[in-house]
């Protein structure tokens, strides 16, 4: 058999070259190296089929190497898509680094919630994952992202503030947080022992006694000494007011039974509670009305406000923020021949009235800093519009009974004196209407001599009608009343003091107007 000439050697390895770039993946290129003619070479030994095999394999491996060499030092240049092939590319060395991160990132977002939950039990450096909303109960499946976050052998509170966890005994305790709690106090009775109150008061309505509406700080403080008052803006808080029911009498005599009468509550020493007595008025006008308390905690104080008042046989005080809220009371209006049992009625044609009067538009509209300003005067107004509330209330006159309709509103402002013009402004409405007669503001003052509201007269106070009460009554609070005066004027010196309605006489003596015969609603009927 004739030996193959170099030519045709160098042409079947080209060709075996290219069977083993087939095999190993890659692409074949063709080989446009010119073919150089050389002189016949001295006879080689035969090739058997071992030897070809052998070569066949040697040849892939340089191939196989030459392109891994290749792939290694060309630059790095953007690649066209890959066809899919039956065996995928080994990623590099950078690859398989950020293929571990990923992995590691995924198996870290999904770890069962026990695993964490048990992680977090035996080891103090990792936090529990779920955690309660002290205040409104809401459950979170992590703890929120906070720029202020604990570091690590510290403990989040439930507002996300760092709280150390030392094991030192001697180490300070955290604050205590001013504001009340929701949860259930361990003592329900805030009594400094933890039993319930030893003296005996008349049960309070689930939710406090019904507001006290119409009153002001100028109600509570108006005709107080102006040096006195100073000093009272000056005392720390917890604070809070409160008026005695049939008044303050003699002011010694009432302000030892007002320490007894709260101290009884808490089981409390009177020496601790700290009682402000009025001074008397600078002016010709009421008695100041209110006492200033303190010595109580916060808890305490703001037990008394959402009492609203504390009844027992021998004294009634009604208590008061120092601070009063606006309560919203604007106006009564008489002359509607509407029932008293059409609310509803009433009600549209009050608010449609009051909705189209111009000067009140234009008032809320520009005296709404108590409506989030985010919202637009349309808005604003619209919000004001429906927070309008009537209700019935039966009074006299030479006539006979007639049902009246009291206005009340959410103030769009937080100024009593911007609240007062705003009142002033609904009060100065006439409503016409085809059927139901013509509404007409009632101009008479109510005023109530035991709690102290401004929507209702003496003999309509719906404290007496409270389950238990045993305070003073329509018919027993004239002379608590003129006790009162006398005590405060023994030698019976005319003077403008009294502790009664702001529309009396002002001589310091007689009865007020409206506890003649039950004043603005004698004998009439409840509200409805």
């Amino acid at each position: 058999m004739a030996l193959p000439n170099s030519t045709s050697t160098s042409s079947s390895a080209s060709e075996r070259a290219r069977r083993a770039a087939n095999r190993s993946g890659s692409v074949p290129t063709t080989d446009t190296t010119p073919t150089v003619q050389t002189t016949a070479q001295p006879s080689l030994p035969p090739v058997t089929e071992a030897d070809a095999t052998m070569s066949d394999a040697q040849d892939a491996n340089i191939v196989a190497s030459t392109l891994t060499t290749q792939t290694q030092s060309a630059p790095a240049t953007p690649t066209a898509p890959l066809t899919a092939s039956a065996t995928p590319a080994e990623p590099t060395a950078a690859a398989t680094t950020d293929t571990n991160i990923a992995n590691e990132a995924f198996v870290a977002n999904t770890v069962p919630t026990a695993d964490a939950t048990s992680t977090a039990a035996t080891d103090p450096d990792f936090p529990p994952l779920a955690h309660t909303d002290a205040v409104n109960g809401a459950s979170s499946s992590r703890l929120p992202a906070d720029p202020n976050s604990p570091p690590k052998r510290q403990r989040a509170d439930s507002r996300g503030r760092a709280v150390s966890t030392s094991s030192d005994p001697d180490a300070d305790e955290p604050a205590l947080d001013a504001r009340p709690r929701r949860a259930p106090r361990p003592n329900p009775h805030l009594t400094v022992d933890g039993n319930p109150p030893q003296a005996s008061y008349a049960p309070t309505p689930r939710g406090g006694h019904r507001t006290i509406f119409g009153v002001t700080t100028e109600s509570l403080l108006g005709n107080l000494p102006a040096r006195q008052r100073a000093q009272w803006d000056e005392v720390e808080h917890p604070k809070l007011l409160a008026t005695v029911s049939g008044g303050n009498g003699d002011r010694i005599a009432t302000w030892e039974a007002f320490r007894r009468h709260i101290a009884g509550r808490f089981n409390m020493d009177p020496e601790d509670i700290s009682i402000g007595t009025p001074g008397l008025g600078e002016r010709a006008g009421p008695d100041p009305a209110a006492w200033l308390i303190g010595g109580l905690s916060l808890e305490q104080g703001q037990a008394l406000i959402d009492m609203g008042a504390l009844v027992s046989d021998t004294m009634t005080t009604i208590f008061h923020a120092y601070r009063p809220f606006i309560t919203g009371f604007a106006t009564t209006f008489q002359g509607f021949t509407i029932a008293a049992r059409n609310r509803d009625l009433a009600h549209a044609v009050i608010a449609d009235a009051i909705m189209a009067d111009t000067a009140v538009i234009r008032y809320v509209r520009s005296h709404r800093d108590a409506i989030p300003p985010f919202l637009s005067n349309d808005e604003a107004l619209a919000r004001f519009g429906e927070s309008i509330r009537v209700q019935s209330i039966q009074l006299l006159s030479p006539r006979g009974p007639f049902t009246a309709w009291n206005v009340y509103v959410d103030s769009p402002t937080n100024s009593e004196e911007h609240f007062a013009e705003l009142a002033r402004l609904i009060g100065n409405i006439v409503i016409d209407t085809p059927f139901n007669g013509q509404g007409r503001p009632y101009h008479r003052p109510l005023h109530c001599n035991i709690c102290g509201g401004r929507d209702h007269p003496t003999n309509l106070c719906p404290l007496v009608d409270t389950p238990g009460y045993c305070g003073p009554t329509p018919e027993t609070i004239g002379a608590l009343l003129e006790a009162s005066r006398e005590a405060l004027n023994p030698k019976g010196k005319k003077s403008g003091r009294w502790n009664g309605n702001p529309g009396g006489n002002g001589k310091g003596k007689g009865k007020d107007r409206d506890d003649r015969k039950g004043g603005n609603g004698r004998k009439g009927g409840r509200g409805q």
